[in-house]
């Protein structure tokens, strides 16, 4: 999880490499969670890398109207190890 995406440029370039050699050594699938300024995106097979999925959450104002439940399914019978699931909501009820 971290605050940004690890876009290829100068500030993240480092963070990206390390990140997808990591994910792709692992082998296994590997859920990357950041926000900042966006909208929700699911990005399947993020950077080239297979097992490696990345979910943006919602930023700025969306933020405040909500929010995603992120179920992991562990083990040998699991289909879907990442089930995403957005939830919105009333700031203000009533």
């Amino acid at each position: 999880m971290m605050q940004a995406e690890p876009a290829d440029d100068a500030d993240y370039g480092a963070v990206r490499d390390e990140l997808l050699g990591r994910a792709a050594a692992f082998g296994k699938p590997v859920q990357l969670a950041h926000g900042d300024q966006h909208t929700h995106t699911v990005t399947a097979e993020y950077g080239g890398v297979a097992n490696l999925t990345r979910i943006e959450v919602a930023g700025d104002e969306a933020a405040e109207s909500e929010w995603l439940e992120v179920t992991a399914s562990c083990g040998e019978q699991s289909v879907t190890v990442f089930d995403i699931e957005r939830h919105t909501f009333d700031p203000e009820p009533g």
